[in-house]
Formats: structure tokens, C-alpha cells, sequence
């Protein structure tokens, strides 16, 4: 199936992290049924997953279009094609999960984000297959899966950043990640110790 980039992600690609926000606010405003602490759990493997992606990839993950001066096999992307999307999934959703457990307000917000994320996959390989024609399809042909690993590229070669670098710069990300915590545990307490 082939995607007009233009068209299709003229108002998701570059406003995604707004529109994860938006489903994190969603689910904010709509009340916490004090999902267990176990659920933060989940920010771990999202974390150490992001960090391993940056340690790879380049800055072109950061702008409003897609860009891709490198076609990225290595580290996870010798696993996964799109570890930092299910790294932020991972994230979104332990967090969800933390702030309303269990619930159908809880996986209202969450299935919209797995459709942005779904959506922004399928944008993104079309992107890449049409910059990197062959190299991307036989990387895809190695690495089939775009959120499970099915499969490895082989071959691997070093990261472009150690980890400190990698933990740097990705700084907003660890502002953002923090502050959501912070006010998810500060205001599940106050609500959910009078419960």
C-alpha cells in the first residue's frame, strides 16, 4: 500500500508529540481510578529502550518532516524498525495504566494512541522504502517486525553515541517523562489516599 506523505502526515508527524499530550490530558482530566504502582514498572524497559535507539540513531528523529540522511540497522534497529515509537508507547502507556489502572476511560485514550502510533509507522516506512528503495526493503525482509522483534538485521555495527550522549540528548524527553511522573504519583496520592 503506498502513502501520499504529503497528504498523510501533513498534521500527525509533526505535531506528534502534542497529540500524545493531548491523550495523556484526556485521560488526566477524566479522573484516576488509582491504577497499581506495579504499572510504573513499565517506564524501565520504555526508557532503556529510547536511550539504546539514541545511542543509534541520528538527530534526523527530531525535526517536523521526515528525514533520513542514514538508513539506521543497527542496535535495535537490527530488532525492531521502530524501537523509539515503541518506546514511547511503553512509556504513555505504563503511565496511563499507573494513573487509571485497569479501565475503559483508561484504554480509550490508549487505543488512540496506538492508532497514532500504528498510523506513524506505516507513514514512516513508506517515507523510508521511497528514500532508500532496496537497502530499506531488504532491511525490512530481515527485520519484519515493526513492534515485536521478528527477526534481525545481521551485522551490527558501533553506536554513533555513548550512552552519556545519548542520555544528553535526549534532555526534554527526561524533563517531560519527569514531570508526568511527578504530578501523576503527587496527584494519585492526594486523590487516592481519601478514596
Amino acid at each position: 500500500m503506498r502513502i501520499r506523505l504529503k497528504k498523510q502526515h501533513k498534521h500527525l508527524y509533526p505535531w506528534r508529540g502534542w497529540w500524545v499530550a493531548l491523550c495523556g490530558l484526556v485521560a488526566f482530566i477524566t479522573g484516576s481510578e488509582c491504577g497499581s504502582m506495579l504499572w510504573l514498572l513499565g517506564i524501565i524497559p520504555a526508557l532503556a529502550l529510547r536511550v539504546w535507539a539514541r545511542q543509534y540513531i541520528g538527530d534526523h528523529s527530531r525535526g517536523s518532516q521526515f528525514a533520513a540522511p542514514e538508513l539506521v540497522m543497527a542496535g535495535p534497529y537490527a530488532w525492531i524498525r521502530h524501537p523509539l515509537y515503541v518506546s514511547n508507547l511503553l512509556l504513555s502507556l505504563s503511565l496511563i495504566g499507573f494513573w487509571k489502572g485497569f479501565t475503559l476511560w483508561a484504554w480509550a485514550p490508549a487505543g488512540v494512541l496506538v492508532m497514532i502510533y500504528v498510523i506513524l509507522t506505516m507513514q514512516e516506512d513508506a517515507f523510508l522504502e521511497q528514500q532508500w528503495g532496496f537497502a530499506w526493503q531488504q532491511w525490512r525482509q530481515q527485520v519484519k517486525g515493526r513492534w515485536i522483534p521478528r527477526g534481525h538485521a545481521r551485522g551490527n555495527s558501533p553506536p554513533l553515541r555513548t550512552l552519556g550522549a545519548a542520555i544528553r540528548n535526549d534532555l526534554w524527553t527526561w524533563v517531560w517523562c519527569s514531570a508526568a511522573v511527578i504530578l501523576l504519583v503527587w496527584a494519585r496520592n492526594g486523590l487516592c489516599s481519601t478514596l
